[in-house]
């Protein structure tokens, strides 16, 4: 892989500062640990791609934040890429770069992992070429985002995204929103066999809890047992949206999605 390797997991790699301005304060240790919510992601975002990507494969995580679902993949050849980092896992490769201008050579890659990075991008079709560029023929890429279509996922951005309740909670004082564009999965769909993406399968592994309990945890109210808790009730709440999530556009929270690159 034609890649530049960031040494170390401590914070103050390049872009460190921006990350922190946003999502931490100072000190704020605790965000090193994994949310119920990021632990159920990994747990299903890895096993997702484990059906359609063997071992030692290449494999990118666009987005990668703090590196839990690639410390995950620790039998695949993994790197991991974002605009800047604070926390990571130890473990595997670690780039600056952006998703839309990828520092690799074209097919670099036989998996390629963007979750909940593409509501944050303000426009996603350059990120999606790069993905198509860098990706093998035949190669996968796991998209997954929230579901602009369910009624709740807005009052999680509103709780997250609201001042006061950040400043109650311990967060940062940033206040803009995180989230620039929302989709649904008939959207994802239409844009990605634009670039030539076919969708092999979707899942709906939440129907919102977990999304709704995760943002209230953070920071002084951060508890380990009652993670543990919140982290039981999602793989029930896993159980139940997997039959009934595709009754209806507006139960999912989510989406996980598989696309194949077409020749």
């Amino acid at each position: 892989m034609s890649s530049e390797k960031c040494d170390g997991a401590a914070p103050g790699a390049p872009g460190d500062a921006d990350y922190r301005k946003k999502y931490l304060q100072k000190d704020d240790a605790w965000l090193a640990l994994p949310t119920p919510f990021e632990r159920l992601a990994t747990r299903f975002n890895s096993h997702v791609l484990k059906t359609h990507v063997p071992p030692g494969k290449a494999v990118l995580d666009i987005g990668c934040n703090k590196g839990f679902l690639l410390a995950a993949l620790w039998h695949y050849r993994t790197v991991g890429v974002d605009l800047s980092f604070g926390f990571r896992a130890a473990g595997p490769a670690y780039v600056i770069g952006d998703a839309e201008a990828l520092p690799f050579q074209d097919g670099t890659f036989d998996g390629i992992v963007m979750a909940e990075v593409v509501e944050h991008l303000p426009d996603c079709n350059a990120c999606y070429g790069e993905v198509r560029r860098v990706l093998r023929d035949g190669g996968i890429l796991l998209l997954t985002h929230p579901n602009k279509d369910n009624p709740f996922q807005h009052v999680v951005e509103a709780v997250k995204e609201n001042r006061w309740i950040r400043k109650a909670l311990g967060r940062s004082d940033y206040v803009g929103s995180q989230h620039l564009q929302e989709y649904s999965l008939r959207d994802s769909k239409r844009q990605l066999e634009a670039f030539g993406m076919r969708l092999l399968e979707f899942h709906t592994p939440s129907l919102c809890l977990i999304r709704l309990l995760s943002p209230l945890i953070y920071g002084r109210l951060r508890c380990e047992p009652f993670f543990k808790v919140i982290t039981a009730l999602g793989r029930i709440e896993e159980k139940i949206a997997l039959p009934v999530g595709r009754l209806s556009s507006l139960l999912p929270a989510g989406y996980i999605m598989l696309f194949k690159k077409e020749r």
